[in-house]
């Protein structure tokens, strides 16, 4: 029985030592699934991220931010970013994204719209910051959203067509905690201006085959907070937090057998495009394709998404995690299972 209780301490002494060689190390983090860094890609260095994400949606949030029930809608997502330092001060980022839609039995699948955008290196105080980077993005308008057959029942919308540019304080923070764990906080606040669209007939906004005119999507501000705590060395647990506003878009034109120029206060939010930072995306609610009504209203909308990280190294990790809204306005409810690779060299 001596000899059992002394190896058991053995081993316990082992694991506490190796535990604590762990927990002493430096941290490493994926990083959340939104938030961009507070600081840019060194020199020479590429940053790459592969993320995929599974939508379900069975109901909206009206006017009024009380829920309403829709027919089931899907959106799988999968994009590809690639970050590369350019200098020591400015590095680029490119975003690319692929959507399979499907809403009552009917799918289709294309490219999304695209993101560039250029980091800036503003503060710096130390390797733990808090850091700063300001970020410009541009979103290029690669998706389909115009001109679209009704037979597909909107899922053909995958992008805004709309030209939209947006700038971004990107705020870090590394704090040590005791007994050796680190507390990662993002802090992103963004503001994005949509230029004006031509549409045409059943589109990315909603109408009939009819609708002829022009659509204003409405600026959009952004305010993303998130935390990641390393648990071991390879291990963290990382929460974030979303909230966005976006004005009432503006329509001007015909719509079906009426004309409108007005903001439509009631309409559902039908956006698929992408919204400024990482990987951020309004999914698509297509109520009002196919209908006489264009655009949407005031939009708020309330996510969290709770995440477990594993780093394979220093260099490469994975994040799961589920993305969920908690409330909102003139937006859709939906839970969002998601996966993302990262990669640096």
């Amino acid at each position: 029985m001596g000899c059992r209780l002394n190896i058991a301490r053995k081993y316990s002494l082992l694991a506490l030592l190796i535990f604590s060689q762990v927990a002493q190390a430096d941290p490493w983090f994926t990083g959340p699934f939104f938030a961009e860094p507070g600081q840019t890609v060194p020199w020479g260095h590429v940053n790459a991220y592969i993320q995929t994400s599974h939508m379900e949606s069975r109901s909206i949030y009206n006017q009024a931010w009380h829920q309403e029930a829709i027919p089931l809608s899907t959106s799988t997502q999968v994009s590809s970013q690639f970050m590369y330092g350019l200098s020591e001060k400015f590095d680029i980022q490119y975003t690319a994204y692929y959507v399979i839609n499907q809403n009552e039995q009917i799918a289709y699948e294309h490219i999304g719209d695209t993101t560039i955008m250029l980091g800036y290196q503003a503060l710096t105080t130390s390797e733990n910051g808090p850091n700063l980077r300001i970020t410009l993005q541009q979103t290029i308008p690669t998706g389909l959203y115009n001109n679209l057959p009704a037979s597909y029942n909107g899922t053909n919308a995958t992008g805004m067509g709309s030209n939209q540019t947006a700038l971004g304080f990107n705020f870090e923070y590394l704090s040590e905690l005791p007994d050796n764990h680190y507390l990662n906080t993002l802090l992103n606040i963004w503001y994005s201006h949509a230029g004006e669209v031509n549409i045409q007939g059943i589109n990315a906004y909603g109408g009939t085959s009819l609708t002829r005119g022009r659509i204003a999507p409405g600026d959009s501000i952004l305010l993303d907070i998130s935390s990641e705590l390393s648990l071991t060395q390879q291990w963290v647990a990382a929460l974030e937090g979303v909230y966005i506003y976006q004005q009432a878009s503006r329509f001007h034109g015909i719509v079906g057998d009426r004309t409108m120029d007005d903001p439509i206060p009631l309409a559902k939010q039908s956006h698929t495009g992408g919204l400024p930072g990482k990987h951020h995306r309004l999914f698509p609610n297509r109520h009002n394709i196919g209908n006489d009504t264009v655009g949407n209203g005031t939009l708020d909308q309330f996510t969290l998404t709770p995440a477990v990280e594993y780093n394979f190294s220093e260099n490469y990790g994975v994040i799961a995690g589920v993305w969920f809204t908690v409330a909102g306005k003139n937006t859709p409810v939906f839970v969002t299972p998601m996966i993302m690779f990262n990669a640096y060299w």
